[in-house]
C-alpha cells in the first residue's frame, strides 16, 4: 500500500530533512510513500483534492498559517491526519481544535519523526480495516470491508463478492 503524504513547510532546510526521513523511514520498513511539497499553506488549500493521507503541516507561514490552513483542509477532509511542525510548543494546545494527531518540534529528530509516523500509519490501517457483519444461513460473517469487491443487488437477493469468497443474502442494497 502505497500512502500519500504532503509537507507543507515554508523552511527549504526542513523540507528537505523531512524528504530524507521519508526515504530514510520507506528503506527501514519498506512502505512506499507518495509525498507532495508545498511552500505555503495557501498552495495546498488552493486546489485542495482529499488525496492524502498524513499531513505535516509548518504552524508559521508567511501567507497562510499552520492553523487557518487545517481550518481550511478540515472543512474538504475531516480523516486527514494532520502533524504539525513547530519551533514553538505553545500551539499544541490549539491544535486540537482542529484534529490534530500531534505536534513535532524543530528541529525534527529522525526518531520523533519515525514514531508519529509509525503511529499514524497504523491509525491509517486501523481505519481500513473495518469490518461488516452479513447474516448468512450459516450465521453471522465479519468480513473486513477492504474485501469487498462488490455486491449486486437482484430484487430482494444481495450477492456480495468479496476477495476471498461469495455471500447470498436476502436484503435490499440499502
Amino acid at each position: 500500500m502505497k500512502y500519500n503524504i504532503a509537507i507543507v513547510e515554508d523552511d527549504h532546510q526542513c523540507r528537505t530533512t523531512l524528504s530524507q526521513y521519508l526515504k530514510k523511514y520507506k528503506q527501514q520498513f519498506n512502505i512506499e510513500f507518495n509525498v507532495y511539497f508545498y511552500s505555503d499553506g495557501d498552495e495546498i488549500v488552493s486546489d485542495y483534492e482529499a488525496k492524502y493521507d498524513i499531513i505535516f503541516l509548518d504552524i508559521e507561514m508567511k501567507r497562510l498559517d499552520g492553523m487557518k490552513t487545517a481550518h481550511k483542509i478540515r472543512m474538504f477532509d475531516a480523516e486527514v491526519i494532520i502533524i504539525f511542525i513547530t519551533n514553538m510548543s505553545q500551539y499544541a494546545i490549539s491544535g486540537y481544535s482542529v484534529g490534530a494527531l500531534s505536534f513535532l518540534l524543530k528541529p525534527v529528530p529522525y526518531f520523533a519523526f519515525s514514531e508519529e509516523l509509525s503511529k499514524s500509519i497504523e491509525r491509517l490501517k486501523k481505519r481500513r480495516q473495518k469490518a461488516i457483519l452479513i447474516s448468512t444461513d450459516k450465521g453471522i460473517i465479519k468480513v473486513n470491508s477492504q474485501e469487498v469487491m462488490y455486491i449486486e443487488s437482484f430484487g430482494h437477493d444481495l450477492i456480495i463478492h468479496t476477495t476471498k469468497e461469495t455471500f447470498s443474502k436476502r436484503g435490499t442494497i440499502k
